[in-house]
């Protein structure tokens, strides 16, 4: 049973690379064709496509079922909320970092980032008191309060950014939008002097920021996967098609082999021009 679902898996996740391969687009034939020795009952069947149309793969010739759908949905959501897990982690140990006048914080090899959070340590934290009557204080156009504000801030900002446990590459990055994201959050306060959590207010435009550019980054990191399988599949397809006929194939032959079109074909193998020839 085991050794079934471990093929099961595998051909899944074989047939989602096939589709983004082919522009995120299945034949409902080739996809029954593809499962056909699984021997799947029509249930089965149907929570393979729903987990398909999940991963944003148009599946042509099949209108969906509202089962489908809904399952369909369930899994898209289920996604979703696995990339907000870490935003969310951070919320709630939010109120456990409030209060503490210097955080501890762990050696780096980057030199850079060790002196900038050995610089922090010697910021003293602001209470809440505090935090409030300088906002109030910048809301009345005092420069210099807000500097203090920025400054003293500083330290929150890189608490926000460690609770997403990510590399300390994109650390560094990370705390560099949530700062971005705290220059943004007082420009925008001053606009809205009446604004009744303004600390909260503040802290969402860090929060936001950070989590933009982990989606974003998400995004192209998915595109680059993408991009890479599509390189090493022409790249595959075209040495066997050499090693079958003896020659390298022409850009028509690749095409119909890889049911790519020549289009899609020809800006790959510019990534690709040294290991395929357009003959």
């Amino acid at each position: 049973m085991a050794d079934k679902i471990y093929e099961f898996s595998e051909l899944l996740a074989e047939l989602v690379g096939q589709a983004n391969i082919s522009g995120n687009q299945l034949e409902i034939s080739y996809i029954k064709d593809f499962f056909a020795d699984m021997e799947l009952s029509a249930e089965q069947f149907n929570h393979v496509l729903a987990y398909l149309k999940a991963s944003h793969i148009e599946i042509v010739g099949y209108d969906a079922s509202e089962a489908v759908e809904r399952e369909a949905e369930s899994y898209r959501k289920a996604a979703k909320e696995r990339l907000d897990d870490a935003v969310k982690e951070g919320q709630e140990r939010k109120s456990g970092i409030k209060g503490k006048k210097s955080g501890k914080y762990k050696k780096f090899n980057s030199e850079y980032l060790n002196l900038y959070l050995e610089e922090l340590k010697h910021i003293e934290r602001m209470s809440e008191e505090e935090e409030v009557a300088l906002i109030d204080r910048i809301l009345k156009n005092d420069e210099k309060a807000e500097v203090e504000y920025l400054e003293r801030k500083l330290c929150v900002v890189v608490e926000k950014a460690m609770d997403f446990n990510l590399s300390e590459d994109f650390l560094k990055e990370l705390i560099e939008e949530g700062n971005i994201g705290l220059l943004t959050g007082i420009k925008e306060l001053k606009k809205c002097p009446e604004e009744k959590e303004p600390v909260e207010f503040v802290e969402a435009r860090i929060e936001s920021a950070m989590q933009d550019f982990i989606e974003e980054s998400l995004d192209f990191e998915s595109s680059a996967n993408a991009m890479v399988a599509k390189v090493n599949f022409v790249s595959d397809a075209a040495k066997a098609m050499k090693e079958k006929n003896g020659s390298s194939p022409t850009l028509k032959e690749l095409a119909s082999y890889t049911n790519l079109t020549e289009e899609e074909l020809a800006d790959i193998i510019e990534l690709a021009a040294d290991e395929l020839t357009d003959e």
